[in-house]
């Protein structure tokens, strides 16, 4: 097999390939080498090997070879290396290297190895790989049908090398797990000892990556979401940790420091990596470097200085080494990071009380605490501060600890004493149900007595069953037990004592339907009037607020038709009549629509991110509904996990300039599909599962979402499209809209600086109180855009938009919030699908092919002569040509076609005529004579025996269009 053969079968289709060579040696680093060709990429891997240099090939494709084109990390310090994790495109096979022969490899022949890789293979019931010799050790391949992104690819992998792990399997487990891996390619040499020829020794023909990770869905962890980054949108800034307190804490990097760093790479990198993130830094790793026999002190710090991501975590220093399992802490914390913060205090003796004080002795209570606890849940919602409500006897907080008075039964002289159990005052004020039924228990926290700094975090009421999961569950919010199971009777009294005096609430996770209402920020409305309401700490502490009112729904209605019931703003009209639909999706009740984007495009200037803010200005605080995507480290996911908050309601996506296609077709899919892309947590059960939304989002940007989908192939394309429904504004078309009108400053200020929130109020209730009338009307409304064509029935999203928007804006004209012409809105709409239609076709299709259908339908309605003259000479046209529209004079080389019909083709055939002829002019087709524009008027049918006069045409370059081959004009001429 040659080495583009095989790049050919284990790299993806798209994406940027990398080389990487060892110029000068393994100590100074990889020059790497970007390609898009697997012929050139194994050229220059034979010429690299060939000087005798060490060439490996990345496992992945890349987003991009350049390295100043990589994002910065979480840091912010730019890539060293094309070859980053972040910068990872996609994989198409599963790889492992497996080491053989060396002093500390588990296999000392290929043979050997081969029989244990066949004994894996069964036991986790998959295919064989692909098999390469490395030279001494083995490379496996488990070769994939189509293209797996890395992102969803990063777990995936890290779970195939558990599972592989727990069959017995020995194998480079970091190698296996890292999208940023390098191996050898084939038909280069291996040179460690003598040299060695890397070849295929067997082949494997392709399988189903769905299949294939599905064995090992069990091993999946879960994405940790950063705990001071509640939207998953950056990096985290860690606590001081020291090194030394970790070593005591931490059995694999005690074995580590004991060995002084004498052990398997992969575990010495990750090492390297944790006490990298220490208060001792370099200086430590390189302590527990020096006991290996080839430690150098440059490579080290090499090393070092190339660990951009975090501190390993537990689950993949785990993949290393076999003392984790042991180890007390395994499982309780995400990174050993965590061990070398401040230590918590020693637990005394647990004492179990048994009676209470003859008198409840004196005792501290705080000057502030959690909200009062009455049989209202208004004042849960209003979060007001105040002394804490009740106090269970025989407990007291002095300033400095919990504690509780304990006695001696058994010895009636016996003062009793004061026994501590907690050194921070943590408080369980609140018992509710999650909307998924579990109960929790809101605490409350001083961090600070001085500062009557309080936090808030929540625990599964099950915690409380028995010691080690309580002591779990408050160590996760760093919260450490003088005595377990004295807290964890604190807790039970409390609660007993609230559950007696009946205070118990519902906490909501989102916003929009719910059985009881319609939720939006810490308010629910229902047909009866509105009350605060609940929510879960699941939602990040921005959207634990009301959304706000400002001014009157009157003042806000006069404002939007001052400002935009005008001619020519059809299409600001629509993005407010598709604020009021959103909430009205749900009430479709359909399993097929559920919302799709609606997106103002075009260049800067526009006020594309005012409009929508303006349509959701109607609900509350435009900021909100507002979030920004082209912040850094803000992922898709992130942004996602935000619509299924707002649920029912609009978000405005805003600039989503600069994303990649790939992650765009991802976003657009989903929110069409009204949930995110499912993934299992180790225990099968669905992450995001209960994550779904029925609602409009608002995309802003300067790019032209169709034509970046066109980018995609065209299946593919067409279908992202689709889910769209793009609103391109032309320049100047604020200026034509808006003329004689400040429009920016009575919007800024004037509507989302002080009117807000009193018109959606009014509108929801209105819909609450109809919501079965509405929802038979929305019915109607939408059957009457039930699809007619093939077009209108891939078009189906684009209908159910204009219906549900048209509802919406029925029904705020008949409460007096917009006064649009709703028939003109409508027909705006429907043209504007037509619009959209023409615009994928193009996009879709190159001028070349669009040139080529045009001219084909030229055959027998173009006059062919010699000379194009104004002699008296008439040439006699052929009975044939039916109906002519153009002319071709050979020798004068000259070649006209009536504007009109071409402008009637382009109409008919979904092509819009203004691209046609820009692309045409940019490739050269059209011929500009001077002083004369290109659709200049011409008699067209001059010199023949057709009757003639002046028309307007477009002349193309003859010489052109004789050199596309296979032309119907040669065969005419």
């Amino acid at each position: 097999m040659t080495t583009t053969e095989f790049l050919e079968k284990i790299l993806p289709e798209s994406g940027v390939y990398l080389l990487a060579a060892f110029w000068f040696g393994k100590d100074g680093g990889p020059t790497h080498y970007s390609f898009t060709d697997f012929q050139e990429m194994s050229r220059k891997a034979a010429a690299i090997d060939k000087r005798g240099i060490d060439v490996y090939h990345a496992c992945a494709s890349y987003v991009t070879g350049d390295t100043k084109q990589v994002s910065p990390n979480r840091r912010g310090k730019p890539a060293k290396s094309p070859r980053v994790a972040r910068n990872a495109h996609s994989i198409r096979a599963q790889w492992m290297d497996i080491d053989i022969g060396g002093e500390d490899d588990p296999y000392s022949t290929q043979r050997e190895a081969a029989v244990a890789l066949s004994a894996m293979c069964k036991k986790l019931a998959i295919p064989g790989p692909m098999i390469v010799s490395s030279g001494r050790g083995l490379h496996c391949y488990w070769r994939f049908n189509r293209d797996v992104p890395a992102d969803e690819a990063k777990p995936l992998m890290l779970a195939f090398a558990r599972a592989a792990r727990d069959a017995g399997f020995e194998h480079d487990t970091k190698r296996t797990a890292d999208v940023a891996s390098v191996l050898r390619p084939v038909g280069t040499t291996w040179r460690k000892e003598g040299e060695k020829p890397v070849k295929m020794l067997r082949n494997a023909p392709p399988i189903d990556p769905d299949e294939f990770y599905t064995k090992f869905e069990a091993y999946v962890v879960p994405d940790r979401a950063p705990v001071d980054d509640e939207w998953g949108t950056g990096g985290r800034e860690y606590p001081p940790s020291s090194g030394l307190k970790i070593l005591k804490h931490c059995r694999t990097m005690a074995h580590v420091a004991k060995r002084k760093g004498d052990v398997q790479e992969p575990l010495w990198r990750d090492m390297l990596g944790l006490m990298k993130h220490t208060s001792e830094g370099d200086k430590i790793a390189h302590a527990m470097s020096k006991g290996h026999p080839d430690y150098d002190a440059e490579e080290t710090q090499d090393k070092l200085d190339r660990w951009e991501a975090g501190p390993p975590t537990c689950e993949s220093i785990a993949l290393n080494s076999d003392k984790c399992r042991q180890c007390p802490h395994y499982g309780k914390l995400s990174s050993p990071i965590h061990l070398g913060y401040e230590d918590p205090e020693q637990a005394p003796v647990p004492v179990q009380p048994t009676q209470e004080p003859a008198q409840q002795p004196e005792q501290a209570t705080p000057t502030q605490g959690p909200a009062p606890i009455q049989q209202s849940a208004v004042s849960y919602a209003k979060r007001l501060p105040g002394n804490i409500p009740f106090w269970p006897k025989r407990y007291r907080w002095d300033g400095a600890q919990v504690s509780v008075f304990h006695k001696d039964p058994t010895d009636p002289a016996d003062p009793g004493k004061w026994v501590p159990m907690l050194s921070k005052l943590v408080y369980p004020h609140m018992r509710y149900p999650d909307e998924d039924g579990t109960m929790m228990i809101r605490c409350s926290y001083l961090m600070n007595p001085h500062r009557s700094d309080w936090r808030e975090f929540d625990l599964p009421a099950k915690s409380l069953a028995e010691n080690k999961s309580f002591a779990n569950a408050l160590g996760a919010h760093e919260v450490y037990p003088m005595s377990t199971p004295l807290a964890r009777h604190f807790f039970q009294d409390v609660i007993a004592q609230m559950q007696d005096m009946g205070i118990e609430t519902k906490a909501y996770n989102c916003f929009g339907w719910h059985d009881d209402g319609f939720v939006m920020g810490t308010t629910s409305f229902s047909g009866a009037g509105a009350d605060p309401v609940f929510l879960s700490d699941k939602l990040p502490p921005e959207c634990h607020q009301d959304f706000g009112v400002s001014g009157t729904s009157q003042e806000w209605a006069e404002l939007v038709d001052e400002i935009y019931n005008r001619p020519g703003a059809e299409p600001y009209q629509f993005m407010i009549c598709a604020a009021f639909g959103a909430p009205l999706i749900k009430l479709a009740e359909s399993n097929l629509w559920h919302g799709i984007p609606i997106a103002l495009t075009g260049e800067g200037g526009l006020g594309k991110t005012t409009t929508c803010l303006a349509a959701t200005s109607m609900y509350g605080d435009p900021s909100n509904f507002y979030t920004s995507t082209n912040d850094d480290g803000t992922t898709m996911n992130a942004l996602i996990t935000k619509v299924g908050i707002m649920r029912n309601l609009p978000l405005v996506l805003d600039e989503m300039t600069g994303r990649k296609t790939d992650e765009l077709q991802g976003m657009l899919y989903a929110l069409s599909n009204g949930r995110p892309k499912q993934r299992n947590r180790p225990d099968g059960t669905l992450i995001g599962g209960n994550l779904t939304w029925d609602t409009f989002t608002f995309i802003t940007g300067n790019m032209n979402i169709t034509a970046m989908l066109a980018q995609l192939d065209r299946n593919r394309a067409e279908a992202t499209q689709l889910r769209c429904f793009e609103i391109p504004l032309e320049d100047g078309f604020n200026d034509r809209v808006f003329s004689g009108l400040n429009a920016k400053e009575m919007i800024e200020h004037r509507l989302l600086g002080n009117n807000y929130g009193a018109a959606g109020r009014e509108y929801l209730q209105y819909v609450i109180k109809h919501r079965k009338a509405i929802a038979d009307k929305l019915q109607k409304i939408r059957s009457k855009f039930a699809p007619a064509t093939r077009d209108e029935t891939r078009e189906r999203f684009y209908n159910d938009t204009i219906a549900t928007a048209l509802m919406g804006g029925l029904l705020a004209k008949k409460l007096g919030l917009i006064d649009f012409d709703m028939k003109s809105v409508q027909a705006w709409a429907q043209d504007h699908i037509k619009t959209l239609r023409t615009n994928r076709h193009n996009n879709l299709s190159t001028v070349s092919d669009v040139l080529g259908k045009f001219l084909s339908e030229l055959h027998n309605r173009t006059v062919v002569t010699e000379h194009f003259t104004a002699s008296k000479i008439r040439f006699e046209v052929d009975s044939s040509i039916k109906n002519p529209v153009a002319r071709v004079a050979t020798e004068d080389r000259k070649f006209y076609v009536a504007h009109a019909h071409f402008t009637e083709w382009c109409g008919r055939n979904n092509v819009n005529p203004a691209w046609f002829k820009d692309e045409l002019d940019k490739e050269g087709y059209l011929v500009h004579e001077v002083g004369a524009t290109p659709d200049r008027k011409v008699s067209i049918f001059k010199g023949t025996s057709l009757p003639t006069t002046q028309v307007r045409v477009l002349e193309l370059d003859f010489d052109m269009l004789m050199a596309r081959q296979g032309s119907h004009l040669k065969a005419v001429s």
